[in-house]
């Protein structure tokens, strides 16, 4: 298919996803026999307390139909590969959600082959001048690259669809490295889109995610695939979708630039059952803060004072940026509103007010930073890689914070109950393919009095 042809159905059972692929000719141009790799959005899992996947991870009814569209069109060996946060803290790995999802169905049914791009091989590959990153070996020994991103917004890159589902081709410390201070993770992923185009892109909107991404931010029940052989053109009518163009969008501004492309959505060859216009609704991507960067808007709410919390920035990775939001929580478990001085900093670039009396470091990025840095009065590391929850715990406990957990669980609890009291609109089974995980499990419903 030619440039500007995208697809978008209404997802009404998993024979949608044959029907939105082949709007598009989305398998035309790969041959029979081919080797293809898929690339999910499976982007971490957390144990710590009921887990809601809506919108967060690519629904596993998407890849089963897609795997069985791939069969069908005389596809070779199929690859799903991804490198999923490696916390074992937190109960979260590629494996892991493999396990979790019930992906050996895929294996039995489509002789599917699993793939944790954490625990294989990488190659240097020079994305830009000067910049090399290490990328999975598994994208030169395929035929054909599939990216199968989330309809989402995001926190960092307001929308995250499949340019920046490309991110997970990375070994860890290339992902990290494209949240260095000096580079800017908006042209990277332009970069990367550029170096490995996919033959198709399949956005999953069976949910959409919003304040995403990840699973404190609300999934809305969409019911819609987008689909095209062009990673622009799929991307540029999921952001508009989302309520975002190019203005907003910085990498697929600068994608189109680098391309000569248009950026008004009106020039695409949009084809399906769905009109974009009529299910356009903007998503809210990112969080409130205080006017004075002193901590979310919820801390100002319950009247907190003296507890510096600056907003997160381009350099929080995505495991520590998973464990932010634990963090925030611990901090209001202690019931107080009244602190003593004290920030937190997270991140790699941010820097000690000199005012305070105790600095915590979040993460190792920081503590790096700024261990040694002469304008902290007390500087106290919460070490990890991410940190842990054990690790946050101790360390505020023993700097006088009486935190405890109960807060954030009965905060897990609140994260599922959105979902579980409306099972027909959010049921499990869009997800797990086999037993479902006792992690992923609403909390059973409290005795009648």
């Amino acid at each position: 298919m030619p440039e500007n042809v995208v697809s978008i159905v209404r997802y009404q059972g998993i024979e949608s996803i044959q029907s939105s692929i082949d709007l598009c000719g989305g398998l035309e141009g790969i041959p029979a026999g081919a080797k293809v790799l898929v690339k999910p959005n499976l982007v971490g899992w957390d144990d710590q307390g009921p887990y809601p996947p809506w919108g967060v991870l690519t629904t596993s009814l998407v890849l089963e139909g897609l795997c069985a569209a791939l069969k069908d069109a005389g596809a070779g060996e199929i690859r799903i590969g991804e490198g999923s946060i490696k916390c074992k803290h937190i109960g979260s790995g590629t494996q892991e959600i493999y396990d979790n999802l019930g992906y050996q169905k895929l294996v039995d049914q489509y002789g599917v082959r699993l793939v944790d791009f954490n625990d294989d091989e990488f190659e240097d590959v020079e994305i830009d001048t000067g910049h090399t990153l290490q990328v999975t070996r598994h994208v030169q020994e395929c035929d054909a690259l599939i990216t199968v991103p989330v309809l989402k917004t995001h926190g960092g890159t307001v929308v995250t669809l499949g340019m920046k589902n490309l991110k997970g081709l990375l070994h860890g410390k290339s992902k990290q490295y494209c949240h260095h201070p000096d580079n800017l993770l908006d042209h990277f992923i332009s970069c990367i889109a550029d170096k490995y185009t996919p033959a198709l892109t399949l956005i999953d909107g069976i949910y959409a995610q919003e304040q995403g991404p990840q699973h404190m931010g609300f999934a809305h029940r969409w019911d819609v695939l987008i689909a095209s052989t062009d990673i622009y053109a799929a991307d540029l009518l999921g952001a508009h979708i989302l309520g975002y163009g190019t203005d907003e969008v910085k990498y697929l501004d600068e994608w189109a630039d680098k391309n000569g492309r248009s950026k008004a959505v009106g020039d695409l060859d949009v084809k399906g059952d769905v009109d974009p216009e009529e299910i356009r609704k903007p998503l809210q991507w990112d969080w409130d803060w205080m006017p004075d960067n002193s901590g979310p808007d919820i801390f100002g709410k319950m009247g907190i004072k003296g507890l510096n919390l600056p907003k997160y920035e381009h350099t929080l990775c995505t495991g520590c940026s998973y464990m932010f939001n634990p963090l925030m929580m611990l901090l209001t478990s202690t019931g107080q509103t009244e602190f003593e001085g004290y920030e937190v900093l997270s991140g790699s670039i941010m820097k000690p007010s000199g005012t305070a009396n105790k600095t915590f470091l979040f993460g190792q990025c920081q503590v790096k930073e700024n261990k040694d840095n002469p304008d902290i009065k007390e500087a106290v590391p919460i070490k990890g890689c991410p940190p842990s929850l054990d690790e946050m715990e101790k360390v505020l406990q023993e700097n006088g914070l009486p935190v405890n957990r109960k807060g954030y669980r009965k905060y897990r609890m609140y994260l599922m109950s959105r979902y579980w009291k409306k099972p027909d609109r959010y049921p499990l089974t869009d997800y797990y393919m086999g037993a479902i995980p006792e992690s992923a499990m609403p909390p059973p419903p409290k005795p009648e009095k």
